[in-house]
């Protein structure tokens, strides 16, 4: 993530018990802690990058955080802090324009020697604008950071029965690209992501074929093909269905978009529950009453 971290051996105390303090204010993916202090020139340096949002907290001063005057590049950031807990914790939410190197100072006018805890959290990127790219984890496409870049070469593939056909996609690489690249979780082609349908399903045969996603808040909704034969005590048969899996952006869990795991979903929300037990169609408006939920959740925040 191109951190640079330059650290001067101080006399701690604002960082005593740190873990424990960082576990009770901060989220995010963790990038850096250190304290800061006025008596010597010890500074944070970090590069933030174009795009990304991060969590800036300062933690367990010793003098009123309102006291404390926090440069940034040697500009007063203070007045951005949002206070968490008085004399605790407070906390600044950004998201850079561009990429630089930023170095984070404290500044008091106390003769007394102060300190404060510094963390800074990277942002997890939970909206629609994802970067055109070749993606080889949930890593990397949680915070839009490409592992390769896009590379305008798949074909459609026609799938599907009689009852319903579609497409799905195959990126066409090169023995070498393969080996360079290594195995593609997702791509974005920079308007819709699409999911490796092998990292979807154990019973389909690892490849480069990919369905397209839908954009449902805090999940991608997928739908793909998948047929293959069965064994049974006359012989095997053969067997085809189209699967619709949620995958949360957060945490990667894969899970069916079934009745059991929708009734578990909207649980929270007595009003709809009611009504999507008294649906008598549930399995073909799965996917509606998930969309309601989310949007009712979203207009209640």
């Amino acid at each position: 993530m191109g951190i640079i971290l330059v650290q001067t051996m101080i006399q701690a105390q604002c960082d005593v018990n740190y873990q424990e303090t960082l576990d009770n204010y901060c989220s995010g993916i963790y990038l850096i802690h250190q304290e800061l202090n006025n008596q010597n020139s010890g500074e944070a340096t970090l590069i933030l990058h174009e795009g990304n949002s991060y969590n800036i907290y300062l933690l367990n001063p010793t003098q009123r955080l309102s006291d404390l005057i926090l440069l940034s590049n040697g500009i007063d950031i203070t007045s951005e802090f949002d206070l968490i807990e008085e004399g605790k914790a407070a906390l600044y939410q950004i998201t850079s324009n561009n990429t630089n190197e930023y170095r984070f100072s404290l500044l008091t006018q106390a003769e007394n020697e102060v300190c404060v805890l510094l963390a800074i959290y990277l942002q997890p990127f939970l909206n629609k604008d994802i970067p055109a790219g070749l993606y080889r984890n949930l890593m990397e496409l949680k915070f839009r950071n490409p592992g390769h870049p896009y590379i305008h070469n798949f074909a459609k593939k026609r799938v599907g029965s009689l009852t319903k056909r579609d497409y799905h996609y195959k990126l066409n690489l090169g023995r070498k690209e393969k080996q360079q690249i290594g195995e593609v979780y997702a791509f974005n082609d920079g308007k819709d992501t699409y999911f490796n349908i092998a990292r979807l399903s154990k019973s389909i045969i690892p490849g480069l074929l990919f369905a397209k996603a839908e954009d449902l808040e805090e999940f991608f909704y997928v739908e793909y093909y998948e047929a293959g034969i069965v064994p049974t005590y006359s012989g095997t048969i053969y067997t085809d269905s189209w699967q619709k899996k949620l995958i949360n952006k957060e945490t990667g869990e894969i899970m069916k978009l079934n009745k059991k795991n929708l009734k578990e979903i909207i649980k929270d929300d007595p009003q709809l529950l009611q009504e999507y037990v008294l649906e008598s169609n549930k399995t073909k408006k799965l996917k509606n009453y998930l969309i309601r939920y989310l949007e009712r959740a979203h207009e209640e925040h």
